[in-house]
C-alpha cells in the first residue's frame, strides 16, 4: 500500500514529480513549524507541571532549561533555512533523525530527573515518537517512511535495554511489542490519509491538464478558422482534436450534400458504410444515437461499438450535418463529453457558414467587377494603383455580406473611408452608419457610450440613454482604434458579436440588435495578444476578413490623383494646377502622415500661395517654412511673445488657458484625434485631458 502512495506512474513523472516536490517542501516547512510549537508551547508546560508536582528534582532544573534552549535554537535554525528556500532531499532524513534524537535524549534525561525512577519506556513524552512517524508521511516520500519506521523500532528496542541496564526493570516482551506495534500502526495509518490527499492532488492536476488541452484545441481551431483554410481540411482538424481530446477511437463529420439527403464524410479514418447513414444525423439531432447503436448492433474494426455519441451541426438555424464519435471500450467519466462535442460542432458550423459566405462572394465576382471599371474614385476613396485595386475588390466582395471586417493600416491612410464604403455597398446602406473612436473616449465612459445606460446607473445619469449599438440597429457600427479598447470591455464586445445581445449599464433587460461590426486599428494586434493587451478570441471574431490600407509611400502612383482630388475639394472652385516638377517633388516625399499629411500640405499651399499654377519652389517654400518653424528657438520666441503681452497688459490666468488650449489642440492634431496618444504627448493622464476638452469645448 505504501508503494502505491509514493510511487508515481511513468506517464506522470515530469509534471507530477514537480508538483509533489513542492508538496514535500511545504510538508517540511509545516513540520518545522509544528516542531517549534511543541518546543515553545507543549514542552515548557510539561516541565512546569512536573516540577510543581515534585516529579523533577530542583537540582536538575538548570540542565532541563539548558537542554530546552539548545533544542529550540536548533529547531528555529531549521525553520529559518527552509523559509529562505534551502531545501534538499537529505534534509528530510536529517530532521527525522534529529527529532528522534531529541525525544530520546528527553526521555532518557527525564528518567534520571525523577524522584521515583520508572524507566524511559513509561515516560509520557514517549508519545512524541508517534508524531515523528506521522510526520514522515507528510513528506510524500516512501524512503522517509521506511527510514522512520526502521530507526524508531531500533530506538524503542534500545530504550528497553536501557531500562534493564540502568533501572534493573525486567524485560516485558508484550509491553515492548505493544510499543513497537503502536508506532508502526500510527505511521501506516497516516499513509491512508496521505493517499487520499495525493489522489485529490493528482485528480485536480488531471482536471487542470484536460482544461488546458481543451483551451489549446479551441485556440488551434480558432486559428484554422481565421486562416481561411480549405473547408475539408479545417473540418478534419476538428475531428482529430475532438477524437484525441475526448479519447474516442474514431471521430467524423457527416454533411448533407446540398438539398439532397445524400451525405459527404469528413474523417481521418476509414469508416464502414453503416457509419455514413444519413439517419445518424437525424438521430444526433434527436438525441437517440445510443439507442440506435444498440438496436443496429454497429461494429467497427471487428468490435461492437461500446458508445456512439454525437451532436447536430446547424447553420442559420438549419441542420446541415452532425459531428459523431465512437468508443470501442466504455469510459466511466463522460460528464463533459457532450458539452465539448457541442462546442466542436459549433466551431464546425462557423467553418461551414464562413465557407458558404466566401463561395457566395466568389459567385458575385463577375457582377462586382462591372462596378469596378473606374477604380480611380471608389466611394470617395481615391486611387488606381494595384494595391488600391485589391482593396477596392475586397470592399466590393465583402460589402454585401454580414461578415465582420477588420481594417488595418497606419494613421491617415483612410480606414474610415473604407468602413463607409463597405456600409454604402451593403444591404444595410439605408440603415444608420455609426462611428466611434475608442481611443477618443476614456475607458470608464466608453462602455456607456457603446451600450447605453439606464437612469441612475451612475452619477450624472439623469435619464436613460441609448448606446451606439442600439442606434446602429439595422445598420453598421464602425469602431475605430479598437486596439485602445480596455480588455474588460473587449469581453462585452465579444458577447454582442456572438449573440447580438447586451444589457445597458445599470440595466437588467437583455436587448437584441441587428448590427454589422467594422473595426479598425493602426496597432499590431498579434503583438498586443502576446502582451495580454488584446483578447485572442475577440481577434478571431473580428478578423474574419481583414483589409489592409497601404501607406501612401507604397502607392506613390496615386499621389497625382489625390492631389487633384484635394485641390478640387479645398480650392472653393478656383482652378489650381501643379507643374510637373512640383508633382514629382510631392511623389518623392516620404509622407509619414500618409494621405492626411498630403491633404494638410495642400490646404496650406492653397492658402499661402494664392496662385493658379503652383511650382516646385512654392511647395518647397511652404515645406521650408514648416521646417523653420520646427527649428526655431522656442524659448526665445515664447519669451518675446510674453514680453509683448505683458507690455500691453493681460490677465495671466486667461493667457495660460489660451496657451493650454493651443497645446491640447496641437497634440490632438498630431495624434490624429487619438486621446491616448495626445495625453502621452502632453504628459498628462487621459482622464485629465478629457476634462480639459470639456472645459475648453474642444471637439475631437
Amino acid at each position: 500500500m505504501a508503494s502505491e502512495v509514493f510511487t508515481v506512474a511513468a506517464q506522470e513523472q515530469t509534471p507530477i514529480d514537480d508538483l509533489f516536490e513542492a508538496e514535500r517542501r511545504s510538508g517540511e516547512v509545516l513540520i518545522s513549524r509544528l516542531r517549534l510549537v511543541i518546543l515553545l508551547g507543549f514542552v515548557p508546560v510539561l516541565y512546569l507541571v512536573r516540577f510543581f508536582t515534585g516529579y523533577i528534582s530542583l537540582m536538575y532544573i538548570p540542565l532541563v532549561i539548558g537542554k530546552w534552549i539548545i533544542m529550540c535554537a536548533v529547531a528555529y535554525l531549521i525553520y529559518h533555512m527552509l523559509q529562505q528556500g534551502y531545501y534538499r532531499r537529505f534534509i528530510g532524513y536529517c530532521t527525522i533523525s534529529l527529532d528522534l534524537a531529541c525525544i530520546t535524549i528527553s526521555v532518557i534525561t527525564l528518567s534520571f530527573y525523577k524522584n521515583m525512577p520508572t524507566g524511559a519506556m513509561n515516560d509520557p513524552v514517549f508519545v512524541l515518537y508517534y508524531l515523528v512517524g506521522i510526520s514522515s508521511v507528510l513528506r510524500y516520500n516512501y524512503g522517509y517512511v521506511v527510514f522512520s519506521i526502521a530507526t524508531g523500532i531500533a530506538i524503542i528496542a534500545s530504550l528497553s535495554a536501557f531500562d534493564m541496564h540502568f533501572f534493573h526493570i525486567p524485560l516485558d516482551s508484550a509491553f515492548l511489542i505493544d510499543r513497537i506495534a503502536a508506532y508502526v500502526f500510527f505511521t501506516l495509518m497516516s499513509i491512508s490519509f496521505a493517499k487520499l490527499i495525493k489522489e485529490s492532488i493528482v485528480r485536480g492536476y488531471n482536471i487542470m491538464e484536460r482544461h488546458l488541452r481543451v483551451i489549446d484545441a479551441v485556440l488551434d481551431i480558432g486559428r484554422k478558422i481565421a486562416s481561411h483554410d480549405e473547408l475539408n481540411r479545417t473540418l478534419k482538424n476538428i475531428t482529430v482534436k475532438a477524437r484525441d481530446l475526448l479519447q474516442y477511437d474514431v471521430c467524423w463529420i457527416l454533411l448533407y450534400d446540398g438539398s439532397s439527403w445524400q451525405v459527404s464524410v469528413v474523417a481521418e479514418d476509414e469508416l464502414p458504410e453503416a457509419f455514413k447513414d444519413p439517419e445518424l444525423i437525424r438521430a444526433a439531432d434527436a438525441g437517440t444515437l445510443p439507442a440506435m447503436a444498440k438496436k443496429a448492433g454497429l461494429q467497427m474494426r471487428g468490435k461492437a461499438v461500446a458508445e456512439l455519441a454525437g451532436t447536430a451541426i446547424a447553420t442559420s438555424g438549419v441542420i446541415t450535418g452532425a459531428l459523431l464519435a465512437v468508443r470501442l471500450h466504455a469510459r466511466p467519466d463522460q460528464t463533459s463529453d457532450h458539452t465539448l462535442l457541442d462546442m466542436f460542432a459549433e466551431h464546425a458550423a462557423i467553418c461551414i457558414e464562413n465557407s458558404r459566405l466566401l463561395q457566395q462572394i466568389k459567385k458575385q465576382t463577375v457582377y462586382l467587377h462591372k462596378q469596378l471599371d473606374d477604380l480611380s474614385s471608389f466611394e470617395e476613396i481615391v486611387g488606381s494603383s494595384a494595391l488600391m485595386r485589391q482593396v477596392f475588390a475586397l470592399i466590393a466582395k465583402v460589402a454585401p455580406t454580414n461578415m465582420p471586417v477588420l481594417i488595418l493600416g497606419e494613421s491617415g491612410t483612410g480606414k474610415e473611408l473604407v468602413a463607409q464604403a463597405i456600409h454604402n455597398l451593403s444591404r444595410r446602406k439605408n440603415g444608420p452608419f455609426i462611428k466611434i473612436n475608442c481611443a477618443a473616449i476614456p475607458s470608464e465612459l466608453l462602455e456607456s457610450e457603446l451600450f447605453g445606460h439606464e437612469k441612475g446607473a451612475f452619477t450624472g445619469a439623469n435619464r436613460a440613454r441609448k448606446g451606439r449599438f442600439e442606434l446602429a440597429d439595422g445598420g453598421t457600427i464602425f469602431l475605430d482604434e479598437i486596439g485602445d479598447m480596455d480588455v474588460g470591455l473587449q469581453g462585452k464586445l465579444l458577447r454582442i458579436l456572438q449573440g447580438q445581445e447586451f444589457e445597458r449599464v445599470g440595466g437588467e433587460m437583455t436587448r437584441r440588435v441587428d448590427v454589422r461590426l467594422i473595426t479598425a486599428t493602426n496597432q499590431n494586434l498579434a503583438d498586443m495578444i502576446a502582451r495580454g493587451a488584446f483578447r485572442e478570441d475577440l481577434f478571431y471574431r473580428i478578423n474574419t476578413l481583414p483589409i489592409r490600407m497601404p501607406p501612401l509611400r507604397e502607392r506613390k502612383e496615386d499621389i497625382p490623383l489625390l492631389v487633384r482630388h484635394f485641390l478640387n475639394k479645398h480650392a472653393n472652385g478656383t482652378p489650381i494646377e501643379l507643374t510637373r516638377s512640383a508633382m514629382e517633388y510631392l511623389t518623392q516625399k516620404e509622407w509619414k502622415g500618409n494621405v492626411r499629411e498630403l491633404e494638410n500640405l495642400l490646404k496650406r499651399i492653397i492658402v499661402i500661395t494664392e496662385k493658379d499654377i503652383v511650382t516646385e519652389d512654392d511647395i518647397r517654400a511652404v515645406d521650408i517654412q514648416d521646417k523653420a518653424i520646427a527649428a526655431r528657438d522656442y524659448p526665445a520666441v515664447i519669451k518675446e511673445h510674453i514680453s509683448q503681452i505683458v507690455k500691453n497688459s493681460c490677465t495671466v490666468s486667461t493667457e495660460m488657458e489660451r496657451i493650454e488650449r493651443e497645446f491640447i489642440s496641437e497634440a490632438l492634431r498630431l495624434a490624429g484625434g487619438n486621446l491616448r496618444k495626445a495625453a502621452a504627448y502632453l504628459g498628462m493622464p487621459k482622464s485629465t485631458l478629457f476634462n480639459k476638452l470639456n472645459k475648453y469645448e474642444i471637439k475631437t
